[in-house]
């Protein structure tokens, strides 16, 4: 089976992380297409052997790039396209669907009541647009029973809706204390600071602006590491100047392996308020790492299924989303015995081996229907001769 992952960038945000992995896991034969700028995450993908290619839209009104991405899809003869964030599930989608790729799926990560990917769900020509996007696609994959509930409110019934959580790969974030010595030496940080750490890309909607607020009134051993890039720098930046901690704040940028950085932190935070799934904190958790978070939605999902407590209270924390809530809470992590750095067993329902075992039974179940419709049903794999393509 041969499947193309069409997402918009590859910077090293969670979307982005969350396909790395999954392509590592998958059973399928997948190919990369990036509409818009590569990232870290590319460079990941192509050492790993995985073909990325990038079509360098100049940004979501490029209906040129349609074609662009239409021929790369033809040329590749692939078997499913899977569609990533709002650009390439539109422009995806349509070219997917032009160039006759017999299963044409989604996963939502983003979608949320008040927004679509930080654009005003109000808008009544970018939900209608969304609504196009979401009709092209056999199925979507929503990322928590949150967004599947949301989509069914954006697209009604017309669509068919899955939830698959993201997963990830438990083992690869276990706390390194090797990696965490030779971190702290290179970001200039002595082993007797506290280290609270953010993860994630720097926009509006993270309000990491929380923490470094929170860090004014807090002892001057505990800093701030900040993993990841975007339009919100150089505001944070010029906060922590004015709160008088900018030598307690260190931005390292976007990083292909988040790993180190979990082993170097003390608790990692998270004080955005509407989360869709919260892969960071699930980072967090698997690295041993006690959390403070406004939302996650991952977590809300699995106590959905099974009544699950991590092994120590102080393990993960719910918090309002305010300098003072999170400065309390930080204080009282300071002022207790560190946890044990050990992943805690509410991580085993969320690895990246069932999650990609779950999109590859998606995309044969859906292949399968391909071919039931074109007169020839498949078992255990895609058709294709009825739709006049290879088989894998």
């Amino acid at each position: 089976m041969k499947v193309l992952h069409v997402i918009t960038g590859l910077a090293a945000g969670g979307a982005e992380r969350y396909l790395r992995s999954l392509i590592a896991h998958s059973s399928a034969d997948a190919d990369v297409l990036a509409l818009a700028a590569l990232g870290v995450v590319a460079e990941e993908l192509r050492a790993h052997g995985i073909r990325v290619d990038s079509i360098g839209m100049s940004g979501n009104r490029d209906v040129r790039a349609l074609a662009r991405i239409r021929r790369h899809i033809r040329d590749g003869n692939y078997d499913v396209v899977h569609t990533h964030l709002f650009r390439a599930q539109l422009y995806g989608s349509l070219a997917a669907r032009a160039a006759k790729v017999p299963v044409v799926i989604s996963t939502e990560h983003s979608l949320k009541e008040a927004d679509f990917e930080g654009r005003s769900a109000d808008n009544p020509l970018f939900r209608l647009i969304y609504q196009l996007a979401a009709r092209q696609h056999d199925r979507m994959l929503a990322v928590s029973e949150d967004v599947a509930n949301c989509l069914r409110r954006r697209v009604g019934g017309s669509v068919d809706i899955g939830v698959v959580p993201l997963g990830l790969d438990v083992a690869s974030y276990a706390f390194d204390p090797v990696a965490r010595e030779r971190t702290r030496t290179e970001l200039g940080i002595r082993p007797d600071q506290f280290v609270v750490g953010l993860v994630g890309r720097l926009i509006e909607l993270k309000r990491f602006e929380v923490v470094v607020e929170a860090l004014a009134d807090l002892p001057e051993r505990v800093v701030g590491l900040v993993v990841g890039a975007g339009p919100q720098q150089d505001a944070l930046s010029q906060l922590a100047i004015r709160l008088g901690v900018e030598h307690r704040v260190r931005f390292v940028g976007e990083v292909a392996d988040v790993s180190p950085m979990l082993s170097c932190m003390d608790l990692l935070a998270s004080p955005c308020r509407e989360e869709t799934y919260g892969l960071a904190l699930l980072e967090g958790l698997a690295a041993g790492l006690p959390v403070l978070y406004s939302s996650c939605p991952a977590l809300d999902d699995v106590r959905r299924v099974e009544a699950a407590r991590m092994e120590d209270e102080r393990r993960e924390v719910a918090l309002d989303s305010t300098p003072s809530e999170f400065g309390a809470a930080i204080r009282r992590v300071l002022d207790t015995d560190p946890l044990p750095r050990q992943t805690p067993q509410i991580m085993r329902r969320l690895g990246i081996a069932a999650a990609a075992s779950m999109v590859d039974d998606n995309y044969e179940e859906l292949l399968d229907a391909a071919g039931r419709r074109h007169g020839q049903r498949t078992r255990g794999g895609p058709v294709l001769s009825a739709l006049g393509r290879r088989s894998h």
